[in-house]
Protein backbone atom coordinates (compact mmCIF):
# COMPACT_ATOMS: atom_id res chain seq x y z
CA UNK A 1 0.00 0.00 0.00
CA UNK A 2 1.44 3.53 -1.00
CA UNK A 3 1.47 6.04 1.61
CA UNK A 4 -0.95 8.35 0.48
CA UNK A 5 -3.58 6.07 0.24
CA UNK A 6 -2.44 5.14 3.85
CA UNK A 7 -2.97 8.85 4.70
CA UNK A 8 -6.03 8.56 3.32
CA UNK A 9 -7.12 5.68 5.12
CA UNK A 10 -5.95 7.27 8.03
CA UNK A 11 -7.81 10.42 7.46
CA UNK A 12 -11.23 8.67 6.89
CA UNK A 13 -10.88 6.60 9.71
CA UNK A 14 -10.34 9.62 11.98
CA UNK A 15 -13.01 11.34 11.19
CA UNK A 16 -15.53 11.62 13.69
CA UNK A 17 -19.04 9.81 12.98
CA UNK A 18 -16.48 7.75 10.60
CA UNK A 19 -18.48 3.96 11.90
CA UNK A 20 -21.83 5.51 13.33
CA UNK A 21 -24.05 5.02 10.42
CA UNK A 22 -22.10 1.95 9.36
CA UNK A 23 -24.90 0.81 7.41
CA UNK A 24 -25.83 3.61 5.05
CA UNK A 25 -21.73 3.48 4.15
CA UNK A 26 -21.36 0.10 3.01
CA UNK A 27 -20.64 -0.33 -0.30
CA UNK A 28 -23.77 -1.58 -2.51
CA UNK A 29 -22.06 -3.93 -3.68
CA UNK A 30 -22.76 -6.07 -0.40
CA UNK A 31 -26.23 -7.10 -1.41
CA UNK A 32 -25.63 -11.30 -2.09
CA UNK A 33 -22.59 -11.00 1.05
CA UNK A 34 -22.93 -12.74 3.97
CA UNK A 35 -21.94 -10.18 6.95
CA UNK A 36 -20.74 -10.75 10.53
CA UNK A 37 -19.39 -8.31 13.04
CA UNK A 38 -16.76 -9.14 15.47
CA UNK A 39 -16.18 -7.87 18.70
CA UNK A 40 -12.57 -7.11 19.23
CA UNK A 41 -11.18 -5.53 22.21
CA UNK A 42 -7.93 -3.59 22.51
CA UNK A 43 -8.23 -1.16 19.46
CA UNK A 44 -7.12 2.81 20.46
CA UNK A 45 -7.20 4.23 16.82
CA UNK A 46 -6.92 4.44 13.73
CA UNK A 47 -3.76 2.47 12.90
CA UNK A 48 -4.77 -0.41 15.31
CA UNK A 49 -8.24 -0.80 12.69
CA UNK A 50 -6.07 -1.01 9.56
CA UNK A 51 -4.00 -3.89 11.30
CA UNK A 52 -7.01 -5.74 12.13
CA UNK A 53 -8.67 -4.93 8.41
CA UNK A 54 -5.47 -5.85 6.84
CA UNK A 55 -5.17 -8.87 8.48
CA UNK A 56 -8.83 -10.12 7.93
CA UNK A 57 -8.82 -9.33 4.47
CA UNK A 58 -6.59 -12.07 3.58
CA UNK A 59 -8.89 -14.80 4.13
CA UNK A 60 -10.84 -16.48 1.02
CA UNK A 61 -13.99 -14.92 -0.19
CA UNK A 62 -13.72 -11.49 2.05
CA UNK A 63 -15.41 -8.83 0.32
CA UNK A 64 -15.27 -6.15 2.83
CA UNK A 65 -13.63 -5.14 6.02
CA UNK A 66 -14.29 -2.49 8.39
CA UNK A 67 -13.39 -1.64 11.88
CA UNK A 68 -14.99 0.62 14.26
CA UNK A 69 -12.31 1.68 17.43
CA UNK A 70 -14.62 3.53 18.73
CA UNK A 71 -17.15 0.53 18.77
CA UNK A 72 -14.75 -2.34 19.20
CA UNK A 73 -16.00 -4.24 16.46
CA UNK A 74 -15.36 -5.49 12.80
CA UNK A 75 -17.43 -6.01 10.10
CA UNK A 76 -16.75 -8.76 7.60
CA UNK A 77 -18.65 -8.78 3.88
CA UNK A 78 -17.89 -12.60 2.72
CA UNK A 79 -19.12 -13.96 -0.52
CA UNK A 80 -19.52 -16.98 -2.63
CA UNK A 81 -21.71 -18.78 0.12
CA UNK A 82 -18.83 -18.71 2.18
CA UNK A 83 -18.75 -18.43 6.07
CA UNK A 84 -16.47 -17.40 8.78
CA UNK A 85 -15.08 -19.41 11.40
CA UNK A 86 -14.57 -17.77 14.74
CA UNK A 87 -11.34 -19.94 15.03
CA UNK A 88 -9.78 -18.39 12.05
CA UNK A 89 -10.70 -14.84 12.60
CA UNK A 90 -9.26 -15.23 16.39
CA UNK A 91 -6.10 -16.31 15.15
CA UNK A 92 -6.01 -13.28 12.24
CA UNK A 93 -7.28 -10.50 14.95
CA UNK A 94 -4.39 -12.11 17.80
CA UNK A 95 -1.88 -11.55 15.23
CA UNK A 96 -2.51 -8.12 14.70
CA UNK A 97 -2.48 -8.17 18.46
CA UNK A 98 -5.87 -8.23 19.76
CA UNK A 99 -8.67 -9.95 21.34
CA UNK A 100 -11.70 -11.72 19.86
CA UNK A 101 -14.43 -11.55 22.07
CA UNK A 102 -17.47 -12.42 20.56
CA UNK A 103 -18.39 -12.84 16.51
CA UNK A 104 -22.15 -12.72 15.33
CA UNK A 105 -23.87 -12.94 11.99
CA UNK A 106 -25.78 -9.59 11.26
CA UNK A 107 -28.56 -9.29 8.74
CA UNK A 108 -27.93 -7.41 5.65
CA UNK A 109 -30.60 -4.08 5.53
CA UNK A 110 -31.11 -4.48 1.98
CA UNK A 111 -33.68 -1.50 1.47
CA UNK A 112 -30.68 0.72 3.18
CA UNK A 113 -27.70 -0.59 0.21
CA UNK A 114 -30.66 -0.03 -2.23
CA UNK A 115 -31.83 3.51 -1.76
CA UNK A 116 -27.66 3.97 -1.47
CA UNK A 117 -27.24 2.52 -4.76
CA UNK A 118 -30.01 4.39 -5.95
CA UNK A 119 -28.46 7.74 -4.86
CA UNK A 120 -31.11 8.47 -2.74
Amino acid sequence: MSIRRLAIAVTVLASPGWGAAWAADRPPGLEGSTLYRAEVTGMSCPFCAYGVEQRLQTMDHVEYVDANVEAGWVLIGVGGGATLGAERVSKLVEEAGFRLEGMEQVPLEHEVLENRAAGE
